[in-house]
């Protein structure tokens, strides 16, 4: 799907794929920005159940307004395909981080992710479905 059209979107990059779809590196002619594009795979668009937890966990996600945590720009439905459209954030996922430091963090640096990452949930908290998916920013900010 990377170099071709979605809606308004082009897509530059597969990122990544999982249980709720693929993401990718794209281009937002609307708002003339690069984005992260989350999008539903097409054989879980025929699932009613699964399609009502994908709005409900974007609508969540997009009200949460805390420095940790992906901002959403917005989401919706493009040719019957889901979609949710957040701030790409350039960075490494943190067990990539890891990895990359022999698979260890310094008890400073993990203190640091613990605490922002606890900041994350925090402003989730109460929510049905909390954020599971870390992002090391430049080294210093973590985001959820």
């Amino acid at each position: 799907m990377a170099g071709d059209s979605f809606g308004h979107y082009e897509l530059r990059e597969l990122l990544g794929r999982g249980g709720m779809g693929q993401v990718f590196r794209a281009y937002d002619s609307a708002t003339d920005r690069v984005v992260a594009l989350k999008v539903l795979p097409p054989y879980l668009v025929e699932d009613d159940e699964f399609q009502q937890r994908f709005r409900r966990e974007a609508r969540i996600a997009a009200s949460l307004n805390d420095p940790h945590v992906v901002p959403i720009h917005g989401y919706g439905e493009i040719d019957g395909r889901l979609y949710v459209d957040m701030r790409l954030i350039e960075g490494r996922d943190l067990d990539h981080y890891i990895a990359e430091n022999g698979g260890r963090l310094s008890a400073e640096r993990a203190v640091a992710v613990v605490e922002q990452v606890a900041a994350a949930l925090d402003s989730a908290r109460g929510r049905p479905d909390p954020p599971r998916r870390q992002a090391v920013e430049h080294f210093d900010h973590h985001r959820a």
